[in-house]
């Protein structure tokens, strides 16, 4: 459910750019390739999928709205797995120079709560 990719620096922190995340929305294969993508869902939460290609087996990872990023880790693509990390805010939002809108950057006060959910389903 990605809407865009932000572009990093080469710290690894959000420039404030973003492209087309298309090619997550269609399917990216995680085995040798670098993937390492923030992405941003927009707040409306979102679902990621994961599968294997030779089993057909998949997993479903859906989060509740709030969530507002997505964040993809393979360490290099040769260690066999992918990291798919939500994320309420954007990384090191509340130090980068976009307003809360953007980041997603949110204080909750004291005696306040916020609920949110996870859910992950397997499919075979």
């Amino acid at each position: 459910t990605a809407g865009k990719r932000w572009l990093y620096d080469d710290r690894i922190m959000p420039t404030g750019e973003k492209q087309s995340a298309e090619e997550f929305r269609q399917g990216v294969p995680a085995a040798h390739r670098v993937i390492g993508a923030h992405l941003d869902m927009g707040g409306n939460g979102g679902v990621a999928t994961l599968t294997d290609r030779k089993t057909g087996a998949k997993i479903v990872y859906q989060v509740s709205e709030g969530y507002r990023f997505w964040m993809l880790f393979n360490q290099g693509g040769e260690m066999g797995y992918i990291c798919p990390e939500p994320q309420t805010w954007m990384v090191d939002a509340p130090n980068r120079p976009f307003a809360p809108e953007t980041t997603g950057f949110d204080a909750i006060a004291p005696g306040d709560k916020r609920v949110l959910t996870a859910n992950l389903r397997l499919e075979i």
